[in-house]
């Protein structure tokens, strides 16, 4: 997961879930960001509810 905000881009690490990425951007100082795919966050590859395992 991978933050830009105010010029800076920063990795957070690897998110498993919508939790895993709300905790991410809680630690960045990013609270109660909507998460919905009409919120801020680029989902790729799908919405919030598309989750893919690496094999």
């Amino acid at each position: 997961m991978t933050v830009h905000a105010l010029g800076v881009d920063a990795d957070l690490g690897r998110a498993h879930s919508p939790a895993d990425v709300s905790e991410f951007l809680r630690r960045a100082g990013l609270d109660d960001v909507d998460l919905s795919e009409e919120g801020p966050i680029r989902w790729e590859g799908g919405g919030p509810e598309v989750w893919t395992a690496d094999i």
